[in-house]
């Protein structure tokens, strides 16, 4: 890699904006990544767009008072290659906030799994194929404050600094590899290209789904769900993420030991201090305000008969039947078995019924490409080969395997020792 020395420029405002215009027409490729603001904020926002090219890199302040449709749609180009690793956070984020339908994409990490690289980190892959260290010192960083310091600019520029130069070796290697692994790399660019953001608001029950909520007792769970209500407005409030308001195992000790004032509210780890201070008062009166209240039952599963069960547990089987296929297979290849075939697929498929034993039945299910079908559907077909109703297809006549006719065998010895009289024994 020819060592590449230039300043790293932050666009923040129109003139600047501007000239990156200027600096990345024309480029076939470049190298993106984004920060957000997550661990700070009570929902993520788009902080900051790194982009590089072989002789330049810029960070971008989408937070600033810039109209940034003309570079969308670069990112919406198909004809401009847009080099990320670990795209699906950064797609999803774009698509989320900006409505980016992002086309041209080359995943480092996508393909590195793909060749079997099994330290695919992208801080790794540089260390070791370009003998430079990444520093990540700023990995906690608050993307949303400003102004931005030296080092955030220098660390986000990092992050694509020597990404076209490791798409390139990459891409080499891919390219002298088989075909089925370069179609598999490409159909996972088309799914991460495909992605959409869901806009989804706050579930009000999500504090049902705490890890340890259903191990509470009535008054305890209607104690969580008061304080996780309002741990979110606050949360939401003061825009911050909510884990930094109060954590998820004071809420559970809280909920569990129903403190009733604030010597007992101090007595649980993790709630003295400032939060105590701050809040004390609001949580005695919803303690308080609770005091009489019969609490929430645990929901109650709902009826299922005996043949739901059993087709439940026979999709499940076969589903970790797939799983164990799939792994196997990536093994053998020394690929990412998510290439292979990704969970959704194997999801899906497990769930159908009647149980496909035909190369057209999958065909006719959607989803799989005639190349994948080619390289798999026999491994498919025979891993989920059930009868209709659940149970095995019986051999057909004079068809018993060896394994077969071995098991009827031992099963003759044994009965005929069974009826033997046994050694010494008088008859």
């Amino acid at each position: 890699m020819e060592e590449r020395q230039h300043e790293t420029r932050l666009v923040a405002d129109a003139d600047e904006f501007e000239d990156f215009l200027d600096g990345i027409e024309g480029e076939e490729r470049l190298a993106i990544d984004t920060e957000a603001n997550s661990m700070h904020a009570y929902r993520a926002r788009l902080c900051l767009i790194q982009c590089s090219t072989r002789h330049g890199d810029w960070v971008l302040d989408p937070l600033a008072p810039i109209d940034f449709d003309p570079f969308f749609a670069v990112l919406e180009d198909e004809r401009v290659t847009k080099v990320f690793h670990d795209a699906e956070f950064d797609v999803l984020l774009l698509n989320g906030e900006h409505d980016v339908r992002l086309r041209g994409l080359f995943d480092t990490k996508v393909v590195a799994t793909a060749l079997g690289e099994t330290q695919y980190g992208l801080a790794s892959l540089v260390e070791r194929r370009f003998c430079a260290k990444l520093d990540k010192s700023q990995q906690r960083s608050d993307w949303g404050k400003r102004p931005l310091d030296d080092a955030q600019i220098r660390y986000a520029a990092d992050d694509t600094r020597y990404l076209l130069d490791l798409a390139d070796e990459l891409e080499e290697q891919l390219d002298a590899s088989d075909e089925l692994r370069r179609l598999e790399v490409r159909a996972e660019f088309r799914r991460l290209e495909d992605l959409v953001a869901k806009k989804e608001a706050r579930d009000p029950d999500d504090w049902a789904r705490l890890k340890g909520a259903h191990l509470l007792e009535a008054k305890e769970r209607v104690i969580l769900r008061e304080f996780w209500r309002w741990r979110e407005a606050v949360a939401e409030k003061r825009n911050q993420p909510p884990f930094k308001i109060l954590g998820n195992a004071q809420l559970l000790a809280i909920a569990r030991s129903r403190p009733s004032d604030v010597a007992a509210l101090a007595r649980i780890e993790g709630v003295g201090g400032r939060p105590l201070e701050r809040y004390a008062s609001t949580w005695l009166g919803i303690l308080t305000a609770l005091r009489d209240h019969p609490g929430i039952a645990k929901p109650t599963e709902p009826q299922r008969s005996a043949d739901q069960r059993r087709i439940d547990r026979e999709d499940l089987e076969v589903l970790d039947r797939l799983k164990r296929w799939r792994k196997a297979v990536a093994d053998e290849r020394r690929t990412d078995p998510s290439l292979v075939l990704h969970r959704e697929v194997l999801e899906r498929l497990s769930r159908v019924r009647p149980r496909p034993t035909r190369r057209e039945e999958l065909e006719a299910l959607g989803g799989f490409e005639v190349w994948r079908l080619d390289a798999y559907a026999e491994g498919l077909l025979a891993v989920v080969a059930k009868g209709n109703d659940g149970t095995k297809p019986r051999a057909a006549p004079g068809a018993a395997s060896k394994s077969s006719k071995s098991s009827k065998k031992q099963s003759a010895k044994k009965a005929s020792a069974k009826r033997a009289p046994r050694a010494g024994r008088k008859g």
